[in-house]
This record gives structure tokens, C-alpha cells and sequence, in this order.
């Protein structure tokens, strides 16, 4: 699993089209698995711990329920 730190220039940000959001999970096929609220500080530390946990303990792949 790969871990992307955006720059200063933004440039994951704008990929995954997120102009206000700053916390995205994304699974290895790309899909994005979790997305966080807007703002910078609107995401938690335990919903992105919890949404990399999902992930990991189903090969990296969010599950159909999601």
C-alpha cells in the first residue's frame, strides 16, 4: 500500500478533485475509500486510522457494504 504526501503545489489534491478537502484513503485499484469533510481539520485521526484498518484487513479494497 502506498502512502501519498501532497505537496505545495496541491497537486494529489486537484487529482482526486478535492479543492477544500485534505484527507483522502484511497485502495489499490484507485477507488477513493474514504474522503474527509472539508477543511483541513475536518477529519479525525481515528476515522482515517479506521478507514486505512478496513482497507488493510480486506487486501486493500473497500468492501461492497461501503
Amino acid at each position: 500500500m502506498r502512502l501519498v504526501s501532497d505537496g505545495a503545489r496541491g497537486t494529489t489534491e486537484r487529482a482526486y478533485v478535492g479543492a477544500t478537502n485534505r484527507i483522502y484513503v484511497i485502495d489499490v485499484e484507485g477507488k477513493v475509500a474514504m474522503k474527509g469533510p472539508e477543511g483541513p481539520h475536518g477529519v479525525t485521526r481515528p476515522e482515517a486510522e479506521k478507514a486505512l484498518k478496513d482497507l488493510l484487513a480486506n487486501g486493500g479494497r473497500m468492501t461492497a457494504a461501503k
